[in-house]
């Protein structure tokens, strides 16, 4: 990575030297940006990522987070050379970003493993010239480019997709590692990622035919197939190679999932972010708080075809007991947020909108069992550790039960009033773990609650705010599995590990993310 003229130009790997030992379980999360404590201003000069699409001049360059959040700010157009520019600002710190190329129904997709922000802003932009160290590699001095967008890295990046979900908490290192082995098999021609291979060379080779087919790839379409069955009809192409058409992506995400299967990617934040998860749970029959049975289609419609989805913000309703940004001197045990890592809560969690941040319930992604009703949503969200004193980072949220892009009527589980939660490792394994009864009025709502505990009170208090033997409800939760209205069991939550914890997997060394900003 290397600052010159006044512009910092991005080095973006797809394809890395080999790391031993490499490979794939961490969930993924969301639009991850990497902040330390200290926020300084605005970088003078903005990253200019250069890439290239040789398949499509003039067509354009969208960059997603790993969960399908669109980033249209840095969206640009591929010039007829087949290269485009990208301008990030200098205070953003983003990995793993999906590259998405497209021109009529053609898509490439590409890997954006790191974007690291600027150290600050009193280098003299002619002058500084870091070093980063990612897969092994040392590079400074030379400006460098991402690598071409193609079949190859589209095959990648989807196989990354599908194994972790979520590649926010990866680190740039691990994922460097896990891309240089998928090349490695790609080239040797061998096992299920190379089959894979092959049928997404058909596929896109299809699309490139006609530019009145639907696109191929529905990424970032929340969906658990990637391959759209609607091309598959208006192309009658052969994927598989077998001589049949194929009209079914089945095969597709069989061929997927055998190559996800391959790999492990491993994760590790500084401390400084944490993986949360949410859990909320629309089966009739659940009890509240009170032992009063719920129930969820009191205010929110139920009907055919419709999603769980999650949405919320930082918690802004109470100042004197929120965690500020930085400038406002609010404070919490000597940190507090950066501006960006408020702007990037808001965004992760959908910033108010109803219905466009989609929960699972597919089993993946840290879904526990697929089809249960219990749908899942998992993010990497900034983290301030208080060791039990001070406040930590808060947020609202809500959950809504609909049609991608609906309103709030018909979908809120109830109007007027959010959930709240204080992001705090109550249990000490590496997670916040958060378990909802949708429409349970009950629980961490934050006004108008019908809780009886709260001694007389409809108000769910922060746990500075509660009097002694009153309800609160602010955090990570326990619940009741044998059924006597007393919460006894934590939730655990499918498939996702908590960062800097290596997976149990016989033989699998995993990489631990590290700092990768060396001496300028």
């Amino acid at each position: 990575m290397v600052r010159t003229t006044g512009t910092i130009l991005a080095l973006l790997l797809l394809v890395a030297p080999m790391l031993p030992g490499c490979g794939l379980e961490q969930p993924i999360l969301n639009q991850a940006t990497e902040w330390g404590p200290d926020w300084v201003p605005d970088a003078p000069e903005p990253y200019t990522v250069r890439g290239q699409v040789y398949a499509f001049p003039g067509g354009t360059v969208d960059f997603y987070s790993s969960t399908g959040s669109h980033l249209p700010a840095y969206s640009a157009e591929i010039q007829p050379t087949g290269i485009f520019d990208a301008d990030f600002p200098g205070t953003t710190d983003y990995r793993n970003l999906v590259v998405v190329a497209a021109s009529g129904p053609q898509r490439l997709l590409g890997l954006a493993t790191r974007i690291p922000r600027n150290r600050d802003i009193y280098y003299d932009p002619d002058l500084y010239s870091p070093i980063y160290h990612l897969g092994g590699m040392t590079w400074g001095g030379a400006e460098k480019v991402m690598a071409n967008l193609n079949d190859r890295t589209t095959t990648m990046t989807l196989v990354m997709l599908r194994a972790a979900g979520n590649l926010g908490a990866a680190g740039a290192e691990s994922t460097n590692g896990v891309l240089a082995e998928l090349s490695a098999a790609i080239t040797t021609k061998t096992g299920p990622v190379f089959t894979f291979h092959r049928m997404v060379q058909r596929v896109l080779a299809a699309a490139a035919r006609d530019v009145t087919y639907p696109a191929p790839l529905l990424f970032p379409d929340p969906s658990k197939l990637f391959l759209n069955e609607d091309f598959l009809l208006a192309a009658q192409l052969d994927y598989t190679g077998d001589g049949l058409v194929d009209l079914s992506a089945h095969a597709f995400e069989a061929a997927l999932a055998a190559s996800s299967n391959q790999i492990l990617i491993a994760g590790c934040s500084t401390g400084e972010r944490m993986t949360v998860v949410f859990m909320a749970d629309i089966n009739e029959g659940n009890r509240d708080r009170n032992c009063g049975v719920i129930s969820p289609f009191k205010n929110a419609k139920s009907e055919a075809g419709k999603t769980l989805y999650i949405t919320g913000g930082m918690f802004t309703s109470e100042p004197g007991a929120q965690t500020l940004a930085c400038e406002t001197g609010v404070k919490s045990t000597g940190k507090c947020l950066t501006p960006p890592q408020w702007a990037e809560v808001n965004t992760q969690l959908g910033n108010w909108i109803p219905n466009t941040v989609p929960m699972r319930d597919d089993g993946e992604g840290g879904d526990n069992v697929a089809g249960d009703n219990v749908w899942t949503a998992v993010f990497e969200l900034p983290y301030i550790a208080t060791g039990g004193k001070g406040k930590g980072v808060r947020i609202g949220y809500k959950y809504t039960y609909g049609y991608k892009g609906q309103g709030w009527t018909g979908t809120e589980e109830w109007p007027g009033n959010n959930r709240i939660l204080e992001i705090e490792d109550a249990n000490g394994d590496g997670l916040v773990v958060r378990y909802d009864y949708f429409a349970d009025e009950t629980s961490n709502k934050n006004v108008a609650n019908l809780n009886n505990g709260l001694c007389g009170s409809t108000k769910n208090p922060w746990p500075e705010q509660a009097a002694a033997g009153c309800f609160t409800d602010t955090g990570e939760n326990e619940l009741d599995l044998d059924g006597d209205c007393v919460a006894d069991t934590w939730p655990v939550a499918g498939s996702v590990v908590p960062d800097c914890v290596e997976p149990n997997v016989p033989g699998i060394a995993s990489l631990k993310d590290k700092d990768y900003l060396g001496a300028g």
